[in-house]
């Protein structure tokens, strides 16, 4: 028999690499070779196969762990690979108007989202002013002067659980509001996380831009929105009911230069799925003008810091819809003024209507507050505004849902 690098097992392609390697270096009396117990073992020479192929499986079975992490990292890799490959494929979607995804899958991602949030005690409802509960019109039902609107909700909450659980599946696999053709603009980061953002666009979040809500429009389809984002989401107070609009009103002027009516939607419940403090206020703020993200502090259920929701039904009130004339891509002052007029009284109306049915008795007796931020509180003036011209075309079409109810 020979040994040295003339044998069988240094040549064996079977074997690792550092196997091969070692026996090639090792000799009939190399002392890590292990005494064999076995009846042919009296003979050195006859011997020795048996022991190098024992002394073999010991190094490959301290091998296989270090060969099955280099698998896992490979592989690791590769997918990582493919997923940059896809964010970057797919990174404008979030400014088109078009579906994303399957319908299936946002439905079950609907039902998943209602049941976590159900095992928590949070029970999330919509309803349409002047309609039962869970009751849903078409889009030609419910809008009277043009095919799509701008939905407006309010408040925004440490976090739009109830907008995300329930109004945008709904709006997406519900037959009534698919024809709404809804799309929920968010947050430019938001589209930059990963799983978060397939999320999102499968439910039919899009990016808050002027350009991808004016290309929505163009398209047919509705937009959702909270007029005041972050903003309002750092000031929110489970305490009072307050609501926060830009200086410049600037979706009233995006609805304007669309032609597309405004429909205030009011989330009642939303501040109260937590307990919120404002004692680092002042740190928020500069977070937000530094790094445009909010940071809200708040504690849950259990009074854990940043916990699960407190036990809470919700209730969105969409409520009627808000003329704002032809397409106007250069508005006065004068007549943005007196859409923001009309829009803010159809708000306060679906608050006052509301508010003692589904908040709690002190927080429903503060009433809701109004402020233009860098301007102030908008006081309510003592007489409503003009009726809108489209009240009567609306009753209408209530009638025309109940009856087909």
């Amino acid at each position: 028999m020979k040994h040295g690098g003339e044998l069988g097992l240094a040549a064996d392609p079977r074997l690792p690499v550092s196997t091969r390697r070692r026996a090639r270096i090792l000799s009939p009396t190399d002392p890590r070779l292990p005494v064999c117990s076995h009846s042919r073992a009296s003979s050195p020479s006859s011997s020795m196969p048996l022991l190098l192929r024992q002394f073999s499986r010991g190094i490959a079975a301290r091998e296989e762990p270090q060969d099955e992490y280099r698998l896992r990292r490979y592989v690791l890799r590769r997918l990582l690979v493919l997923y940059a490959a896809w964010f970057v494929l797919t990174m404008r979607d979030k400014s088109r108007a078009h579906q994303w995804g399957s319908t299936t899958v946002a439905r079950v991602l609907g039902a998943t989202a209602r049941v976590v949030l159900g095992a928590f005690g949070v029970r999330s409802c919509m309803r349409f002013d002047g309609l039962p509960e869970n009751t849903y019109p078409t889009v030609s039902e419910r809008l009277v002067t043009s095919d799509a609107a701008l939905f407006t909700i309010f408040p925004h909450g440490a976090y739009p659980l109830s907008m995300l659980a329930l109004c945008v599946p709904a709006f997406r696999t519900d037959p009534a509001l698919s024809t709404f053709r809804l799309r929920l603009a968010g947050a430019s980061v938001l589209y930059s996380v990963p799983v978060v953002r397939e999320l999102l666009l499968l439910l039919g979040g899009r990016e808050a831009s002027e350009p991808t809500m004016r290309r929505c429009f163009a398209e047919g389809c509705s937009v959702a929105l909270c007029p005041g984002g972050i903003y309002e989401q750092v000031h929110t107070d489970h305490t009072q009911e307050q609501v926060f609009v830009q200086k410049r009103l600037g979706f009233i002027r995006c609805a304007m230069a669309a032609g597309k009516p405004l429909v205030p939607a009011y989330c009642f419940g939303e501040n109260q799925l937590f307990t919120m403090f404002g004692f680092a206020r002042t740190l928020q703020l500069w977070v937000l003008r530094k790094l445009r993200v909010g940071l809200p502090l708040f504690t849950g259920k259990w009074g854990l810091p940043f916990g699960p929701p407190l036990p809470t039904h919700t209730m969105l009130v969409i409520g009627r819809e808000v003329a704002v004339g032809p397409p106007n891509a250069d508005p006065t002052e004068a007549e943005i003024e007196a859409v923001f007029e009309r829009f803010v009284a159809e708000l306060w109306r679906i608050f006052d209507e509301n508010a003692a049915k589904y908040l709690p008795a002190d927080v429903a007796a503060r009433g809701l507050r109004v402020e233009r931020i860098g301007v102030g509180v908008v006081n309510r003036s003592a007489s409503p505004p003009p009726p809108n011209e489209i009240a009567t075309a609306q009753l209408v079409s209530t009638q025309s849902v109940r009856s087909r109810l």
